[in-house]
């Protein structure tokens, strides 16, 4: 392996880690959601996947998280790419490298049930 190839594949590890924890804060700042993860070696881009569908086009909030990790990501990593997708996406994730789901994932506040004991009928 050359010097110029292995230095390009710590900047990718490097890279990879950064995503992983930033994917870990996002799902933590938005327990509803669900995130994988993949570097595609073909187009050499990282790929994350963000669902619910909602969260990724409608949530200010989320759109504010992923600009500013974005821009981070770019800055400390100018060599590398990244692209944020969800599940109505041209492209997709064909190897998943890391997946996470929010506390809350697939929970709608409808499927809430109150459970009450007989004592209290």
């Amino acid at each position: 392996m050359s010097n110029l190839s292995n230095k390009s594949a710590i900047l990718q590890l490097a890279a990879r880690k950064y995503i992983i924890k930033e994917i870990n804060h996002l799902v933590k700042l938005f327990p509803k959601a669900k995130v994988r993860y993949e570097y595609d070696s073909k187009a050499a881009v990282h790929v994350i996947e963000v669902l619910p569908l909602e969260l990724y086009h409608s949530n200010k909030d989320y759109l504010a998280w992923e600009d500013d990790v974005f821009s981070r990501f770019s800055k400390k990593y100018p060599t590398e790419n990244i692209c944020f997708i969800s599940e109505d996406s041209l492209v997709g994730i064909n190897k998943t490298d890391y997946a996470i789901e929010g506390k809350e994932f697939g929970f709608e506040e409808s499927e809430m049930v109150l459970m009450v004991p007989a004592s209290f009928t």
